[in-house]
């Protein structure tokens, strides 16, 4: 997490940072299916923090948290039909699906913290989150299949079909725990 925050007044303060992130979503029906995928992508958030005292704030900041899921494109050999969720979303095929595809899962959050920062020394505090996010995920399938079909949810892919979004979202609570150093703490 590289974060960076700055004062714009005694209470006020506006941060932001860039995280990797990596889900652990099982993609193996995915690669079963033709596909690379990769997990992995660069996120970012942004926010502005109100500090009631030296010790504790409140936070509001907008999270993207990237491709989750990048499935890059692949040629669909299906030899028998089936079906699978990933990340609460709903994947089936057809035992004849074949073609060419490319599914994007990408997620972003809006949230909400409580944090509380216990000072260690004159520059460094540990630091603790609690908060809730009101998230959206929105998947995305895109290709030409020669025959057969693949569907995500209730829509489906199928020979002159270009693409299919799904998208959901959800309320989840947060926490964490942290090192805070103050570079402006003369």
């Amino acid at each position: 997490n590289d974060s960076f925050s700055t004062p714009s007044s005694n209470s006020t303060y506006i941060f932001a940072g860039s995280h990797q992130t990596k889900t652990k979503a099982q993609t193996q029906f995915i690669s079963d299916l033709g596909f690379s995928v990769d997990k992995k992508d660069i996120a970012g958030d942004a926010g502005i923090g109100f500090e009631l005292t030296d010790q504790f704030a409140i936070e509001i900041s907008y999270l993207n948290y990237g491709n989750l899921i990048d499935v890059s494109t692949g040629n669909i050999s299906a030899s028998s039909s089936g079906s699978d969720t990933l990340g609460g979303t709903y994947f089936a095929w057809s035992a004849n699906a074949s073609g060419n595809a490319d599914l994007k899962i990408d997620a972003s959050a809006l949230t909400l913290s409580a944090v509380a920062k216990q000072p260690i020394s004159e520059k460094i505090s540990l630091t603790g989150i609690l908060g809730v996010s009101e998230w959206e995920s929105e998947a995305k399938l895109t290709g030409t299949l020669s025959s057969g079909g693949l569907i995500i949810q209730n829509q489906i892919l199928t020979n002159g079909t270009e693409s299919v979004t799904v998208k959901r979202n959800g309320t989840a609570p947060f926490y964490g725990i942290g090192i805070t150093y103050d570079l402006n703490n003369e």
